[in-house]
């Protein structure tokens, strides 16, 4: 690792933790701390709104958010440091599904759509580890109103095929999915 501020070294090690992001090389993850930026907001203030478009997605450093349900007038969840957010609307270019509220005051890392732009042009293999993340999510997604109802009863397979499809409609020049890669990816 290259020689890093304190600060720099406290994101890449937070950074690191994010599921998408572990294992990738380190140049990736040099890219992601370099073009990456905090937030600091305080306590009660809105992060993002439901159907808003989304261009980044937050990591948190400090503090804590709880993701809420507008429209259902329900807390669905809380988040503390080292969870992230926001990803979803990003990758799948759809509108945000919930609103995000800072409970305390809130330390948030945020990574722009370009910066994944970019990561995929370099490891293409986090494409399809970011499609085998979302695949697990797949119920979820459909419950969102991401994905339709009918189809709930895809295969993994299947279901894979369509996440990947619509990432590569919002991220311009990533390969198509490799079959071998893709078939080991959903069985292990």
């Amino acid at each position: 690792m290259m020689r890093l501020s304190q600060a720099k070294r406290s994101l890449w090690e937070v950074v690191q933790q994010v599921s998408f992001f572990q294992d990738l090389p380190l140049d990736c993850l040099e890219l992601i701390v370099e073009q990456g930026f905090p937030i600091t907001l305080p306590p009660h203030e809105y992060v993002f709104w439901e159907q808003e478009r989304g261009d980044c997605f937050f990591v948190i450093l400090q503090g804590q958010v709880e993701m809420i349900s507008l429209a259902k007038g329900r807390l669905v969840k809380l988040l503390q440091p080292g969870d992230f957010f926001g990803e979803i609307a990003v990758l799948l270019d759809t509108p945000r599904s919930l609103s995000v509220r800072t409970i305390a005051p809130t330390r948030l890392f945020a990574i722009e759509r370009s910066t994944l732009q970019q990561l995929f042009l370099q490891t293409p293999l986090l494409a399809t580890k970011i499609t085998t993340a979302l695949c697990q999510r797949w119920n979820e997604l459909i419950d969102m109103g991401i994905f339709s109802e009918k189809d709930r009863y895809l295969s993994p397979g299947e279901a894979m095929q369509l996440i990947y499809r619509r990432i590569r409609l919002v991220f311009n020049n990533l390969p198509p999915l490799e079959p071998d890669r893709f078939h080991a990816t959903i069985q292990g």
